[in-house]
């Protein structure tokens, strides 16, 4: 029979392309976009944990003393965002201080803040000290 011979596209065929090109560029800069802030909160959240760690290591050897803190700025300058809390209270046991850690990064945006505690508890080092005093005391008898 007879063959129709096509010899380009049609307006239609083209505005279509270029309408379904729209919608997936539109799509996947949506998913980019998303991923970015994910991947900024994500790193905002590893460096309070990393911090909340690093500062209750401070506390559990003694750099730093046992005691509640509100709202302390860290040392170094590049961490002039973050501010660290601590408080003290009664372990479950008698030689044992419940510390808790916060540390948290305030920012201009929901995106910028991030906030981890940390809990663990550490023996008494007032113990350790009436110990020693104590054998102080013996010896020098």
């Amino acid at each position: 029979m007879f063959a129709l011979a096509r010899g380009g596209m049609t307006l239609f065929e083209v505005v279509l392309a270029v309408a379904i090109f729209l919608g997936a560029w539109t799509a996947l800069s949506q998913l980019y976009s998303t991923g970015a802030r994910a991947s900024v909160q994500a790193r905002h959240e590893v460096d309070a944990v990393m911090h909340a760690q690093s500062r209750m290591a401070e506390l559990a050897a003694g750099v730093l003393p046992l005691e509640a803190m509100t709202d302390q700025p860290f040392d170094d300058p590049d961490l002039a965002a973050w501010t660290w809390s601590t408080t003290v209270g009664p372990g479950p046991h008698a030689d044992l201080l419940a510390v808790e850690v916060t540390v948290r990064r305030e920012g201009s945006n929901s995106m910028a803040r991030a906030s981890y505690s940390l809990r663990r508890y550490v023996r008494d080092p007032q113990l350790f000290l009436d110990a020693a005093m104590q054998a102080a005391a013996v010896s020098e008898e």
